[in-house]
């Protein structure tokens, strides 16, 4: 997939990410690229099978089983209307103990566990709207977030469609990308 999430809070910020087989390439915005000497940075994963569950038909109430199994809570709300279709949603709140205990599991560099738990404030709510079908219609994560010393609310709404249409994405130029995975203590199994 392709997506591009702006930051209100940051002007001009834009984060792009583009998801092609085993690879996540994202586009960091300017105010975060003094780190690396490309617009780009990608990590391999050995394997996507959890983000392929959760947008396969009938897999995403599988995920949501999942996500409960390993201590967060899952909450059925019902039926609603999205886009003025029916659609059944669940709510999924993972507490700062249990992203504690996710981001440790996830063999991330100390540097890169740290940051994390430290930019992420409070609980990570979201929002899982499931079509008729069983398809993964919209998720929407609500999360605190701490930097520079101010402390801020963000919401990142993800609205699903066109199922099975062909699309043509395209990876960025290598010569623009800087593959961090080296930098990882161990290639990790799935995105956190």
């Amino acid at each position: 997939y392709d997506m591009s999430v702006r930051v209100p809070q940051l002007p001009g910020a834009t984060i792009r990410t583009i998801v092609i087989h085993h690879v996540v390439y994202e586009q960091l915005p300017a105010i975060a690229r003094s780190a690396y000497r490309t617009p780009w940075i990608s990590i391999h994963f050995g394997s996507l099978d959890t983000m392929k569950t959760f947008t396969s038909g009938g897999g995403v109430l599988t995920s949501l089983q999942l996500l409960a199994n390993r201590g967060d809570q899952v909450s059925d709300l019902g039926s609603t209307t999205l886009s003025g279709a029916t659609v059944h949603e669940y709510q999924v709140v993972i507490t700062p103990s249990a992203l504690r205990r996710q981001v440790a599991d996830a063999h991330f560099p100390a540097w890169m566990r740290s940051t994390t738990l430290h930019v992420f404030s409070g609980a990570l709510t979201e929002d899982v709207y499931v079509g008729h079908d069983g398809l993964l219609r919209e998720l929407s994560a609500t999360f605190s977030i701490e930097a520079a010393g101010q402390r801020g609310s963000v919401v990142v709404t993800v609205a699903l469609s066109d199922y099975g249409v062909h699309t043509s994405i395209t990876a960025p130029p290598k010569s623009q990308v800087t593959d961090i995975t080296p930098n990882l203590d161990t290639v990790p199994t799935s995105p956190v």
